[in-house]
């Protein structure tokens, strides 16, 4: 007894750990099954561990998720996800208890006044630092919860003062992407004024890339901070990767200003061009289009090499930007495009806009040889949709086919058609429509 005595009184007592750290610890663990899971099976995997472990999870664990299922829907080069993946995600149960508690976690975030991390796992308030990835995610999947994004904004206003430069501009993009911009113009100004004074450098080029892109969406009319961006985007521009300069293309083009002189050498030596996507290579052109630039043979043949093998992937609107920048002599240029490219019109006319319909109709017959194949059926589609079009519209189409008729007498009915729709509704002039939608792609 007296043995057992002595070694309990000398016998260091190791500190057990308290139940704060010990939910900590737990929280920390779940947030590496949940990545586990994600590299395993996907959006599935992970919400098959939010379905069994949500009770456990505090704000930290519910950003990871979501984080981790719009990484796993979207492509990493383009921060896009397929639009099926809204329709799928909301059949599975969890993932919608995982958005209520996300927007209940941003509410208590707001109400506490506080951006600290939390430190157990009954702490359901969201860190502030995680408010990017959230909005990032939910941009990126395309699915808006009113409650929700107000208690991100929010959130976000409340804690600006603390964020690192990809985490403002991350929450900007993300409310730019979703078309609710303007419903938190407070949150837009205060990180406008950030960036605005932003120190040299402290920006990485994909930032400031989105910075543009999203202040260019919410059509901030101080022109200035684009032109700052775009000239310390300059200074990085052999750095700067397909994305980043089809962002800063979409932006410029949205503000309808020109390429910087500094940027073509970049565009017209082709290497940038080579891998882009469909919607990359489009807001390129649009902004060579836009610019007025003369362009150069090996730009164009990059431009119309990357097109050829993705017209399938592309909209009308975007086989429209093409159908304009190759017109008249540049269709020599990459001379393969052009039939390809009117297979492809032909085949989409049926589900074009009616200003889609008359504005390629009009430059097909400007800037190309006639072709029988497009005229009749552009001028079937024409027909059959007559009272849709807008009297410019149907000016345009009645100087397209006009053009026609001494290669083809059909056409002459078309023309014949378009005057008597305009005399029913007592117009009778008006000027053709070659107007710039293309240039305004939202």
């Amino acid at each position: 007894c007296r043995r057992l005595l002595h070694l309990l009184m000398h016998t260091p007592i190791l500190p057990t750990m308290s139940d704060s750290a010990l939910q900590l610890s737990a929280c920390k663990e779940l947030n590496k099954q949940l990545i586990r899971a994600a590299y395993k099976g996907g959006a599935k995997a992970i919400l098959d561990v939010v379905a069994e472990r949500i009770i456990h999870m505090n704000g930290l664990n519910l950003a990871t998720a979501l984080h981790r299922i719009a990484k796993s829907y979207c492509r990493p080069d383009a921060s896009d996800a397929p639009a099926e993946s809204k329709v799928e995600l909301y059949t599975y149960p969890a993932f919608s208890l995982l958005i209520e508690r996300l927007s209940v976690a941003a509410h208590d975030s707001v109400n506490r006044g506080s951006g600290e991390i939390p430190n157990r796992a009954s702490d359901l308030c969201l860190p502030a630092d995680s408010v990017g990835i959230v909005v990032w995610s939910l941009a990126c999947l395309n699915i808006f919860d009113l409650r929700l994004m107000d208690h991100l904004a929010q959130l976000a206003i409340d804690n600006v003062e603390c964020f690192q430069s990809h985490q403002m501009v991350n929450v900007v993009w993300g409310f730019a992407r979703l078309g609710i911009a303007h419903a938190h113009s407070r949150l837009f100004q205060l990180v406008f004024i950030h960036v605005h004074r932003r120190e040299p450098g402290a920006f990485k080029a994909h930032t400031l890339a989105l910075a543009a892109w999203a202040f260019a969406k919410a059509d901030l009319p101080d022109v200035r901070i684009f032109e700052s961006l775009v000239a310390e985007l300059i200074g990085q521009i052999h750095g700067l990767n397909e994305q980043t300069v089809s962002d800063v293309c979409w932006a410029l083009t949205k503000r309808k200003m020109p390429i910087p002189q500094e940027v073509i050498p970049l565009l017209m030596s082709g290497t940038t061009v080579d891998n882009m996507d469909s919607d990359q290579l489009c807001n390129v052109l649009r902004a060579y289009l836009m610019s007025g630039l003369d362009g150069s043979p090996h730009f164009l043949c990059s431009i119309g090499r990357g097109a050829l093998d993705r017209l399938g992937d592309m909209t009308f609107g975007q086989l429209a930007i093409l159908l304009v920048a190759y017109a008249h002599e540049r269709k020599y240029v990459f001379p393969q495009l052009v039939p390809a490219l009117f297979a492809m019109l032909i085949d989409k006319a049926p589900i074009a806009t009616s200003e889609e319909l008359a504005f390629v109709t009009l430059h097909a017959a400007q800037g190309y040889p006639f072709d029988r194949d497009f005229c009749d059926v552009f001028g079937a589609c024409a027909i059959l949709r007559i009272r849709e079009f807008s009297h410019s519209d149907l000016r345009a189409l009645a100087t397209a086919f006009s053009s026609w008729t001494e290669f083809e007498p059909s056409a002459s009915w078309v023309v014949d058609e378009i005057e008597e729709e305009c005399n029913s509704r007592g117009e009778v002039t008006a000027v053709p429509n070659n107007g710039d939608w293309f240039l305004n792609d939202d």
